[in-house]
């Protein structure tokens, strides 16, 4: 058995349910605004303009209490669902969750890179010596793999993980050029290494003055305005995705993994070829 295609297949399955409840959550909610809509409309009552309202309410930790029991506050923001909003409403909630979705299939593609790399060591450790990733012969003796890789300091966007990968197999940098979909992946990655960042840590925004923005190459540029949706202001850019640029995104990720997957594998004379109807 290929030695790599646990990892491979674990990402498959990660991303899999990750399109599959994003689906879900749309396919549901906008079936049940149909249903809500519908009900509204035939209706012999007149139905007040009211879905759903929420406030957060909180107790003060170290304040007077009613004999052990908290009392509770309530804070000034609130949330509200209308019917004339739920449309609205559901269309925002799909657009944040394919960002966060997002998110989660980047970083599990993160996992199966370190996981390959992990691997790959543990076949051939001498080759960590041959690229300078350990300093001598010696240093193999009580070296743990997982804890060497998941240590590295790989930067935003893995720069460090592709450097190694492309020196063990110097072939795939021309796969990342040449392919099938007419992408250079490698200049892909960067963007939706950028993308995720912010969603997590920016809140889907992208300053224009951002270094990192004002860095990227003028093709990596094109692929930002491509591949992802925003909204674009004097001062920045708004990450806006929706369910089908999640999907084309999380599928190019997934293509790309198998690329690394199959360009490792035929370097290690192991078969490739584990999907149905691949020729074997």
């Amino acid at each position: 058995m290929n030695t790599f295609q646990d990892t491979i297949e674990t990402l498959f399955s990660r991303i899999s349910i990750l399109q599959g409840t994003l689906s879900y959550l749309d396919y549901a909610l906008t079936n049940y605004g149909k249903f809500l809509k519908k009900k509204f409309e035939e209706s012999n009552e007149e139905l007040p303009d009211f879905l759903l309202g929420t406030k957060l309410v909180i107790c003060d930790l170290t304040g007077p209490t009613d004999n052990g029991w908290n009392y509770y506050y309530p804070t000034a923001p609130n949330y509200k669902v209308t019917f004339s909003s739920n449309d609205k409403e559901v269309e925002k909630l799909i657009n944040r969750e394919s960002s966060f979705i997002l998110a989660q299939g980047y970083e599990a593609f993160s996992v199966f890179l370190k996981n390959t790399l992990i691997e790959y060591f543990k076949l051939f450790p001498k080759e960590a010596v041959d690229i300078k990733l350990v300093k001598n012969e010696i240093d193999l003796l009580n070296i743990n793999w997982s804890d060497k890789i998941r240590g590295l300091r790989t930067g935003r966007n893995h720069k460090e993980l592709f450097k190694i990968l492309h020196k063990i197999e110097p072939s795939l940098s021309s796969s990342e050029k040449e392919n099938n979909k007419n992408v250079n992946l490698y200049d892909w990655y960067q963007i939706i290494s950028l993308i995720r960042h912010k969603i997590t840590h920016s809140n889907n925004e992208i300053l224009k003055t951002d270094r990192d923005f004002k860095n990227l190459s003028n093709i990596q540029k094109s692929y930002f305005e491509e591949y992802f949706l925003f909204q674009e202001n004097d001062e920045s850019f708004v990450i806006n995705l929706n369910r089908k640029i999640c999907k084309n995104n999380l599928d190019l990720l997934v293509e790309y993994a198998f690329l690394i997957f199959k360009s490792i594998s035929i370097k290690s004379k192991f078969d490739w070829k584990i999907l149905k109807n691949m020729d074997k």
